[in-house]
């Protein structure tokens, strides 16, 4: 079963996903047939169905729900029902309240981008095969944790003495969700650490 991108190209405010769909696309090069929709407000749960995976990088979900609320409950079928979610950056699906358990936390703000640092947490994990620290001019990501999440974190922002949960990976329901703070532009998913992440985290949700 091939891996369906989400994002919003054109019409994102924040974060146009063209460029990063590249960059993701080249770390999941090899795992399964890879396709992309920027008009992912007209699927329901059939089409969903046909993907292992769902990658999202998106801007426009909580505006489109409000035209389209099939949308959000076809995503959360499809997680219960065995499918596979990776929501990168920006958690636009965990901004409506329907749809954020399937993130474990809402975004609050993030200060200023500059360079950051992040570091496995909780070894050993599949998803953290390979994974050393690094170092990326990122956007600091912070959240509103839900304390019932089955979350498990998996790599950590250590920013100004402060350590912040940056990537993490759940069971919901008979399926998995998975989430990775860093990656405001193209650039931070070319780094080669960033590359083994998003391939790891692919590769451990579809299982």
């Amino acid at each position: 079963m091939a891996i369906l991108f989400m994002g919003d190209h054109d019409r994102a405010v924040w974060h146009p996903s063209r460029e990063v769909q590249g960059q993701v696309f080249r770390s999941l090069d090899g795992l399964d047939e890879l396709a992309a929709q920027e008009n992912y407000e007209d699927m329901g749960l059939a089409q969903l169905a046909r993907y292992s995976l769902i990658v999202m990088y998106v801007d426009k979900w909580p505006e489109l729900c409000l035209a389209h609320p099939q949308m959000e409950a076809a995503l959360i079928a499809y997680v219960e029902g065995g499918g596979a979610l990776l929501t990168l950056h920006y958690p636009s699906i965990a901004q409506r309240e329907g749809a954020r358990y399937l993130v474990g936390a809402r975004f609050d703000y993030h200060p200023p981008k500059r360079m950051l640092n992040y570091a496995p947490h909780n070894p050993p994990h599949p998803v953290l095969v390979g994974i050393n620290a690094f170092e990326v001019e990122d956007e600091a990501y912070h959240f509103v944790f839900d304390d019932k999440s089955p979350r498990r974190d998996l790599l950590m922002l250590n920013a100004g003495g402060q350590t912040i949960p940056a990537a993490w990976a759940m069971q919901i329901g008979m399926g998995k969700t998975g989430y990775i703070a860093p990656g405001h532009t193209a650039a931070t998913y070319s780094h080669p650490e960033m590359q083994k992440l998003v391939r790891n985290m692919a590769s451990w949700l579809r299982r």
